[in-house]
This record gives structure tokens, C-alpha cells and sequence, in this order.
């Protein structure tokens, strides 16, 4: 009779060296999310996004504040796509480049495919919409993954008395995925994540 793989691992594991076995599988994928996040952060490239208002009685949510991005509502001509609707959750490539004016970055293309290039002073945000758009005018509205920032308690108050000056520091991977790096009040770091900056 021949004996499988399994069976053979099976009859060599104690109930104890099964629970580690099991344990370990489990906690596996959350170690690559959170080394993807320090990769990114790491690795990226550093970008200063400008806020978007935001209603400030849902800016603070809990202990995290949701976030609104000038780059996420895109206009339909970065597009070209005006006689098509779009549904939620559509793929969104934006390019981003670096205002001429200030150290933020603004929307200098975007498409519903991938990019045939990126130029040298562009950099590739991926991201999806939030909504569904009808075929005519209308803009997109793009959410990025950076949306909503963990902060310490209490500290909420602080960030929605000052949206109008925030700015986000963020960092795009090569291949388009951001991850928030800190907060910034006038080019000043305040929150980084989990808290206020001393």
C-alpha cells in the first residue's frame, strides 16, 4: 500500500508540532501585508499630497480620521473616456507629477488601463473608483488606499480644526501602492503613524 506525503508528515507530527504548524500558516500572511507596508514605506517614493475640505463632522472617526485628497476627484478630461460609464470599483491609473508651485504632487494624466509610459517626473498612483459615473460630464471619484490614518485618542480635534493647511506625506511603490507616512501642518511633521509626533 503507498503511503501519501500528508500521511507520512501526518504520523510524524505531535499535537503540539500541528498547533505550531497551524499557527504558523495562519500568522504567515499577515507578516507579507506588513512587510509589503514597511517595504513600500522603505523603498517608495516620497510624495506630499494636499487634502481635499472634508465635512469636518466626519473627519474624525474613532481613533483614525478619513482623509479626501485633491487628486482624488479627477476630472473626466484626464480621461477622455466622456461617453462611457464607469462603474465603482474600476481600475484608475493616475500619473502624478510635482506642482510647479508648492512641494505637492497633482494629477498630470490618468487612464482606466495601465500607462504605456511613465515620464521621468511622473510617478504611478493605482487606484479604483468609489463610485459609479454615467456616461457625459461628471468627475471620478478615486479612492487610493490612503483614505483613513490611525491615530493616537484624543488627537482628532486637532487634526479637524487644521484641514484646510494638511498635508500628507505618502509613498508610492514602483508599481503604483501608497502607504501614508506621516501628517504634516504646514510642512511640519505631526502625526506619524499610531500618534502625535513629540
Amino acid at each position: 500500500m503507498t503511503t501519501t506525503f500528508c500521511q507520512t508528515v501526518d504520523r510524524h507530527l505531535t499535537p503540539v508540532r500541528r498547533l505550531v504548524l497551524v499557527l504558523v500558516l495562519l500568522t504567515l500572511p499577515l507578516l507579507q501585508m506588513v512587510w509589503r507596508g514597511e517595504q513600500i514605506l522603505h523603498y517608495g517614493t516620497k510624495v506630499v499630497l494636499k487634502t481635499a475640505p472634508v465635512d469636518p463632522r466626519s473627519l474624525f472617526q474613532g481613533d483614525y480620521v478619513i482623509l479626501n485628497y485633491e487628486i482624488s476627484r479627477i476630472d473626466r478630461d484626464f480621461i477622455g473616456e466622456r461617453e462611457r460609464a464607469i462603474e465603482i470599483n474600476t481600475p484608475v491609473y493616475v500619473l502624478l507629477q510635482k506642482a510647479a508651485d508648492d512641494e505637492s504632487w497633482k494629477v498630470s494624466r490618468a487612464s482606466l488601463t495601465p500607462p504605456g509610459y511613465v515620464g521621468d517626473k511622473e510617478i504611478l498612483l493605482k487606484g479604483h473608483t468609489q463610485r459609479p459615473t454615467p456616461a457625459g460630464n461628471g468627475d471620478l471619484f478615486v479612492a487610493y488606499g490612503i483614505e483613513s490614518f490611525f491615530i493616537t485618542e484624543n488627537t482628532g480635534h486637532m487634526v479637524e480644526r487644521n484641514a484646510a493647511r494638511l498635508r500628507v506625506e505618502a509613498y508610492i511603490s514602483s508599481d503604483g501602492e501608497a502607504r501614508i507616512g506621516q501628517l504634516l501642518l504646514d510642512g511640519k511633521p505631526i502625526l506619524a503613524p499610531g500618534g502625535l509626533n513629540e
